[in-house]
Parts: C-alpha cells; structure tokens; sequence
C-alpha cells in the first residue's frame, strides 16, 4: 500500500516512548498537575477579587440609601422629606460619578480618591447613626473599610 501510515488513516506506534523529553511521563504529569494547581488557586483569587468588586458596587448603592434613610427620618413633612432625600442622593452620586467613578475624565488620583471615598462612606455613617440605625452604620463602616483595604492590596483601586 503506498503512503505513510498517517495518510492511511493509522497512527504510527509512539515513537517518543522511553525519550528524556516523553510528554506522558511522570515529568510531565507533574508538571501539568502543578500548572492545573497554580490555575485553580488563580481562580480562586480572580473569583475573590470579582467579589470585593460586587462588595464594592453594593456598598455605593448603600451609601445611598443611608442618605434616604437620615433623610426620611427627618422631622419635616412628607414632600420635604423626599425632596431632600432625592437632592441629597443626586448630589453623592454625582459626586462619586465626577471624582470616584473609574471612567471619569475628573477621577481624583491617589492619595485624594481614597480620601473622598472615606468621606463619603463617613458621611454615610454619620447619616445612618443620625437616623437611629447603629447597627446599620457600623456594619457599612466595617465592611467599607474592609473593602477599601482588599482594593487597595488588589490593585482594584
């Protein structure tokens, strides 16, 4: 039959058996359970990070509502309530969006972004302890400075 065994459709026996460089040997298994290892603990990493970036966008989302919250509990009527509960969310926000926000032409650098961020989640604090809601202040004070640590010794800042 003319032709090599390859074009005939047959594998040639492994030619590398018993080789220094043989890619099925206890080398090689080696080193490709190590590099399985080393991408698990990666992943393992990258799936921590991604989770301090959803930590991150859920504790902005409640550093507004702790703003609602003082505002609401304000003693002033119904309709004056809101409108200082709306004025005051629209004015963190688009501070956060001008200086904070990572797209932003305005972004404060380093050391000046982590000190607005400390300042609003502060003030956010402040608003939930002025409204009665210790427990609530004390839990977005800790979990925003945790988060703001893990950015910080993440690159994520």
């Amino acid at each position: 039959m003319p032709g090599t065994e390859r074009e005939q459709g047959r594998e040639p026996p492994n030619t590398n058996a018993g080789r220094k460089y043989d890619l099925g040997g206890e080398a090689a298994r080696s080193v490709r359970g190590r590099v399985a290892r080393d991408g698990n603990r990666r992943l393992g990493v990258d799936i921590l990070k991604g989770g301090n970036l959803l930590v991150a966008f859920v504790a902005e989302l409640a550093m507004l509502a702790a703003f609602v919250v003082w505002a609401l509990g304000l003693d002033q009527a119904g309709w004056l309530k809101w409108l200082i509960a709306v004025v005051a969310v629209v004015v963190a926000a688009t501070a956060w969006g001008i200086f904070a926000a990572p797209k932003s032409g305005m972004r404060l650098g380093e050391p000046w972004l982590t000190v607005f961020k400390v300042a609003m989640f502060a003030l956010a604090v402040l608003a939930l302890q002025a409204a009665g809601r210790t427990e609530w202040a004390v839990v977005l004070g800790v979990v925003a400075a945790a988060n703001l640590v893990l950015m910080h010794a993440w690159g994520q800042a």
